[in-house]
């Protein structure tokens, strides 16, 4: 989904889109192969993914990546961090300008006298 979406998240996996000729076609040309190397690895260590992209003019890309992205070795930057925080949060909370509360307050956090104050934002009803 990420090759064709630029993401993977809940909007990628709906029944409409899993029924899209153009992801269909697209799965097709996808094979799925496990690989000793990390299978054999500790279970702590099996976030290892690696890609052979072949190309219809013969020529053959590999991609390792060992950890994921958000992972303690391979960590979001502050903006993918706030990036991602706003896509997921904003299913919940639609208040641009809440999020953005959120994220301020956050940043400050030592600077917040009752966490209450902060917590209140989390809820249902916002501060």
């Amino acid at each position: 989904m990420t090759i064709l979406e630029g993401n993977a998240f809940i909007e990628q996996f709906t029944e409409e889109k899993l029924r899209d000729p153009k992801i269909l076609d697209f799965m097709k040309k996808v094979e799925v192969v496990a690989d000793e190397e990390i299978e054999n690895l500790p279970r702590s260590l099996r976030y290892t993914v690696k890609i052979d992209i072949l190309t219809k003019d013969g020529r053959t890309f590999h991609i390792r990546e060992e950890y994921p992205k958000g992972h303690p070795k391979n960590p979001f930057t502050r903006e993918e961090l706030l990036w991602k925080f706003k896509q997921l949060a904003g299913k919940a909370i639609s208040d641009e300008s809440r999020l953005d509360r959120i994220i301020e307050v956050e940043q400050n956090l030592e600077d917040v006298e009752k966490i209450t104050d902060f917590t209140k934002l989390l809820t249902k009803q916002g501060a």
